[in-house]
């Protein structure tokens, strides 16, 4: 989530179009930095880093990570994470930060696993992004994970607000259930079945 002077900054209000023209452009390829894929099928994984990382080649050894346990165990099979330089999750050794995407490559027609990808991207790339939303020194941009844990800051939060933020905005996976209006559901059943003849 995007921050300034204490306020959230509704997206949709942020200058977009140059931060778009770099994913469409293809500069954003440039910050890719490692990407490894493990099938299911027994086939030898697809493990590329650009930056002289090197990735676990075994996938019987990266199941037994906690990121790959969590990542399964995400509501959507997907989990982002800030993984420093050294050594850590799928890597063996990691030779820059990066901002990890661990995904579950999941069939839904047959409910099954197919494999596992995990994408590094430059976190340098982020820092850069970010930076450039700003216009003094004053704002701030820190984005999160979905648990609270830093993926990337610039700028300086009050102290408060950043353990706020972290900790009881995001940090909580308590989440909320809102159960829809009987009336409503009753309706939209009704209008199926029409729909459907």
């Amino acid at each position: 989530e995007m921050f300034t002077s204490g306020l959230l900054i509704i997206p949709q209000k942020i200058q977009w179009g140059n931060y778009v023209k770099a994913f469409v452009d293809g500069h954003f390829l440039l910050y890719f930095k490692t990407i490894a894929i493990y099938p299911e099928n027994g086939i030898r994984p697809y493990l590329r880093c650009m930056d002289g990382s090197t990735y676990i080649n075994d996938l019987d050894v990266v199941r037994s990570t906690d990121i790959y346990g969590e990542t399964l165990a995400s509501k959507n099979g997907m989990v982002w994470k800030s993984v420093p330089k050294g050594n850590g999750d799928t890597y063996l050794t990691n030779r820059s930060d990066k901002i990890v995407l661990y995904r579950e490559i999941f069939d839904l027609t047959q409910k099954k696993t197919l494999g596992y990808i995990a994408i590094g991207v430059s976190q340098e790339y982020f820092q850069n992004l970010c930076q450039n939303i700003t216009k003094n020194e004053k704002e701030s941009v820190l984005i999160l994970d979905k648990n609270g844990g830093e993926l990337v800051k610039t700028g300086t939060l009050p102290e408060k607000l950043e353990d706020y933020l972290k900790n009881k905005v995001f940090g909580s996976n308590a989440g909320s259930r809102i159960d829809p209006d009987p009336e409503g559901v009753a309706g939209y059943e009704a209008f199926m079945e029409t729909y459907k003849k």
